[in-house]
C-alpha cells in the first residue's frame, strides 16, 4: 500500500513539473512574441518616416 501511495506521488510530481515546464516554454514565447512585436513596430515606424 504504501508504495502505491509513493508511485501515485512520484507520478503526480512528474505530471506537475511537466506543466510547469510547458508554462514557463508558453511564458518564453509569449515575451519573444512581444519583443519582435516591440522590434516590427520601431521598422514601421521607421519606414514610414523614409
Amino acid at each position: 500500500m504504501l508504495l502505491s501511495t509513493n508511485q501515485g506521488t512520484v507520478i503526480s510530481c512528474a505530471a506537475y513539473i511537466k506543466s510547469l515546464k510547458k508554462d514557463i516554454h508558453r511564458s518564453k514565447i509569449d515575451e519573444l512574441n512581444k519583443k519582435l512585436a516591440q522590434k516590427n513596430a520601431n521598422i514601421n515606424i521607421i519606414d514610414r518616416d523614409l
